[in-house]
């Protein structure tokens, strides 16, 4: 069951990206943007199209008379849609180069990660076996102790009731209690590896150039077979992104090509097309534009620092919910070690040492009855082997019982934090403000910010989309953590 700050956190980070993360726009034209201006997809959007186009705005004067005043118009105005070709053009160098590198580096990290997830399951599935194997020992030491504290025969496993029924009793128990410590565990060897990648990167032939000059449709088709030839082969990674930080972040950089695809797409068409005509913007929707980019900055703002809060507070429930986790198991498996030192404690009571031979008749005696037990199957308790073994069975019996408490305890330090955060934000600090990107709301509108390659609007939302992966990685102990 998740826990309850892994779920508040994921709604909070889920928030936070629906926010940040640009949608598909379904329009193009202004009057949507005016609508949903306070979202920042359709707002990039809108941006875009002012770079592209340099937008007019059409003030209406007391006398009725239009005038139109173009960006360029403006002196301190840039011809941003002459700009846009070879900012568009930086940009794909850009993409190409960290859609390459991707290519390079993903079946090293699929490899490294599937060594990560056998080696962390191997050791999990020891500690089960271990288990498994000291109920079925306890058993054993239990039966083999009762057998040579009552110096019994071979003949009494099956023709003394008595016997009969203190060994079902054992046995069962100790499969009943191991049975689920190694029957059903999941398999450590992993059934992919970096070359099912490479194959899936052959067989759809995942050159950038060529993706980026197919139809709208081809290039969706061709997408969606990648995403499907990627959960089918590489199914040993996807669908362990919550358990293991790993895979979490192989998996986000394959889908990281899917947006450089995307995005790479775009800004070729828009390279390669004349600039379109201008957008004329009246002075009302002029100034809604302005009203809504402020709103949306404020928010951006404020969602940013609730989210620090957020992560502050999630980090404080999981360190405490740890220890809380750890107490508990700490106060459960202690009874079952005081519980097995009592067991110790009652089978060496039983030993009688005026029983144990002299040491010169050490020999004889040991003779006597390893002859006795191999030849006629007759067990003989001189030298207290029915205690010993009675001893070593309590060890058994209680190292089942106390150990799936202790080996399963955990470091209170979940492993990520607000640190982690910071760090990420301070890579991606020119995304997390309008401001930062684009000066303020006149300035957008009256065309004094030049565009550039830090605010194509096209490659922003690509960073916004780079960043809430990078982000579900860094915070994957807080926002995957899964209490057992």
């Amino acid at each position: 069951m998740k826990a309850d700050f892994a779920l508040v956190l994921t709604v909070a980070s889920l928030a936070l990206l629906l926010f940040l993360l640009p949608a598909p726009a379904t329009s193009r034209n202004t009057d949507s943007e005016g609508r949903d201006g306070r979202q920042l997809g359709p707002m990039l959007d809108f941006i875009q199209r002012m770079f592209a186009s340099n937008v007019t705005i059409k003030t209406i004067s007391e006398q009725d008379k239009e005038i139109k005043l173009s960006l360029v118009d403006i002196d301190t105005g840039f011809d941003n849609a002459a700009l846009l070709p070879s900012v568009a053009n930086e940009v794909s160098v850009i993409l190409k180069q960290r859609f390459t590198e991707l290519l390079r580096d993903i079946p090293g990290e699929i490899d490294h990660a599937v060594n990560i997830i056998t080696e962390k399951q191997a050791k999990s599935n020891m500690l089960d076996y271990t288990v498994a194997v000291a109920f079925l020992f306890g058993a054993i030491f239990d039966s083999a102790g009762d057998f040579f504290r009552n110096e019994r025969n071979y003949t009494e496993f099956v023709m003394n009731p008595e016997y009969v029924y203190l060994n079902g009793w054992l046995y069962a128990y100790a499969f009943g209690f191991g049975a689920p410590f190694w029957i059903g565990l999941e398999n450590p060897r992993q059934d992919c590896n970096g070359v099912d990648f490479v194959d899936i990167l052959d067989t759809l032939n995942f050159d950038l150039d060529r993706l980026a000059e197919l139809p709208d449709n081809q290039r969706y088709i061709t997408t969606r077979k990648y995403r499907l030839l990627k959960e089918k082969k590489l199914f040993c990674i996807t669908s362990k992104i919550d358990r293991y930080k790993e895979a979490s972040e192989v998996n986000t950089k394959m889908d990281e090509l899917l947006s450089i695809v995307s995005t790479y797409s775009t800004l070729r068409l828009i390279a390669d097309s004349p600039a379109p005509e201008p957008d004329p913007l009246d002075e009302e929707r002029a100034k809604e534009i302005s009203v809504s980019i402020d709103e949306l900055d404020e928010e951006l703002q404020s969602v940013f620092q609730n989210f620090e809060q957020q992560i502050s507070d999630a980090y404080d429930y999981a360190y405490s919910s740890r220890v809380s986790d750890n107490l508990v198991k700490i106060v459960i498996g202690i009874p079952n070690l005081i519980g097995m030192i009592f067991g110790i404690l009652i089978a060496a009571n039983n030993f009688d040492f005026d029983e144990v031979p002299a040491l010169p008749d050490v020999p004889a005696t040991l003779f006597n009855n390893t002859y006795n037990l191999t030849v006629n199957g007759q067990a003989a308790n001189d030298f207290q082997i029915g205690e010993a073994l009675w001893v070593m069975g309590a060890q058994g019996w209680g190292y089942g019982y106390y150990a799936p408490y202790f080996t399963r305890l955990e470091d209170p330090d979940p492993g990520c934090g607000i640190h982690d955060f910071m760090d990420l934000i301070r890579n991606h600090r020119e995304i997390t403000s309008l401001r930062t990107l684009y000066g303020s709301p006149q300035d957008i509108i009256l065309g004094n910010t030049r565009l550039s390659v830090n605010n194509l609007p096209d490659y922003v939302k690509y960073r916004l989309e780079r960043f809430g992966g990078e982000m579900r990685v860094a915070l994957h102990c807080l926002l995957s953590r899964v209490d057992k």
